[in-house]
């Protein structure tokens, strides 16, 4: 007697996908793969329909809920931080219906983001990238996009040529040939923000790293990917020149010529104009220097609020350890809820701190830009802003280049995330 064929491991759901489209005369579309867990056609039907479900709740945004990194209060943080859990939790349902779907590792990083949990959101993403099903260039749009906002290019200068390879391999497969056409235009639009554009790279080398990792992607993608890539490149480029010749025609016509023969009146007027620049610049100086002095004492509380949660989170992971193991006493669960209740404030004024900090530093831009236009020259203490902002970065403020990047490069939230949750109706 013959036995049926079976293969341990497998669910109907990938075997359908093993079998492959039906053969015809038509050319068969790419589709992203989604291997739900089922055994019978209406258990694949029913979790499909759940999955679903999980991946739209995460990226749910609720409208009364504001962007937790605008000037949030602590009731806004607090929305914010519970609207992480739940995606977290959301998450876990998800997975146990489908564990190789990259999107789920990216919807869940971008309700972090939203959250202002960048942290743990960039290893969501990264995960994503790294995924063995299909590669999806959004996550990796958005891993590569975060990373120059904050300042990270050495994740850029590692990540790239690995993504640039695999957006070269398997064409057969998703994403269709638009799609990486779309993104390797992308790509070539980030690094030519970081090579030929307005991006802050200062250092020699990171700079250098950049540059061969951009010479490593025109090696590996294929000629009709390397066209679209140097396309991007170009793009940003001229933008970037075209921008800065603007700025500085519209500088000269605002500008003007002074006639040689003017009257009295208009000296005195002119007299007095510079009294008052003379007076501007003084209270302007002032202004700097004690924002630059916030700035500092600012930045030396958060090192002791960061060195103050690394203790709290590594008392709290002892605990914890003890207490799954079965030798906890009720004093240590008693010490564990203390602590958890702690790190909670930590967030909270710890983000506070981290607002407080744009705040000032925007504050400081102006001032400066103040100070500059009274003056017509640069101001003498850009290296004092410059340890300011690298301060904040360290912090984990957004980086002021994030604001530029948005000019050259397009990467919303909300558009990514209405954009994944589209993908699973084709």
């Amino acid at each position: 007697m013959t036995r049926p064929l079976r293969l341990y491991g497998m669910s109907v759901a990938a075997l359908v996908l093993l079998a492959g489209p039906a053969s015809g005369d038509g050319p068969v579309e790419k589709r992203i793969p989604l291997r739900v867990r089922g055994r019978t056609s209406a258990q694949l039907l029913q979790n499909r329909e759940q999955y679903l479900g999980h991946v739209h709740s995460i990226l749910e945004v609720e409208d009364d809920v504001s962007d937790p990194v605008d000037g949030a209060d602590a009731n806004e943080i607090a929305d914010a931080s519970a609207a992480a859990e739940a995606a977290r939790a959301t998450y876990v349902d998800a997975r146990r219906l489908c564990s190789s779907d990259p999107r789920l590792e990216t919807a869940v990083g971008i309700a972090l983001l939203r959250a202002g949990e960048n942290a743990e959101a960039m290893r969501r993403l990264s995960s994503a990238i790294k995924s063995r099903s299909i590669l999806y260039p959004p996550a990796a749009e958005l891993y590569l996009y975060y990373s120059v906002a904050e300042g990270k290019h050495a994740a850029i200068a590692q990540a790239v040529p690995d993504y640039a390879r695999r957006l070269g391999q398997r064409p057969d497969q998703w994403p269709d040939e638009d799609e990486r056409v779309r993104a390797a235009e992308w790509l070539g639009r980030l690094m030519g923000y970081l090579l030929k554009g307005p991006a802050t790279v200062h250092d020699d080398r990171m700079f250098q790293q950049l540059a061969r990792a951009d010479q490593s992607v025109n090696r590996m993608l294929p000629p009709s990917l390397t066209e679209a890539y140097e396309s991007g490149r170009r793009a940003v480029a001229t933008e970037y020149s075209r921008h800065k010749s603007g700025g500085a025609d519209g500088e000269e016509a605002a500008a003007g010529p002074v006639g040689k023969d003017v009257g009295d009146s208009v000296a005195r007027a002119q007299e007095a104009l510079e009294q008052e620049k003379s007076d501007l610049v003084t209270q302007t100086r002032d202004r700097i220097r004690t924002l630059q002095q916030k700035l500092q004492t600012l930045a030396a509380e958060m090192v002791q609020l960061n060195r103050r949660t690394d203790q709290v989170e590594d008392r709290a992971g002892n605990l914890n350890l003890f207490i799954q193991s079965g030798r906890g006493t009720p004093a240590m669960e008693q010490e564990l809820s203390a602590l958890q209740i702690e790190l909670q404030r930590l967030v909270v004024v710890k983000t506070q701190k981290v607002n407080l900090g744009r705040q000032l530093s925007a504050e400081l831009k102006g001032t400066i830009a103040a100070y500059q236009k009274a003056t017509g020259k640069a101001i003498d203490l850009e290296t004092e802003l410059a340890d300011a902002n690298r301060r904040l970065k360290a912090m984990g403020a957004v980086a002021e280049e994030a604001m530029l990047l948005k000019t050259y490069l397009s990467c919303d939230l909300d558009t990514c995330a209405a954009a994944l949750l589209e993908s699973y109706k084709q």
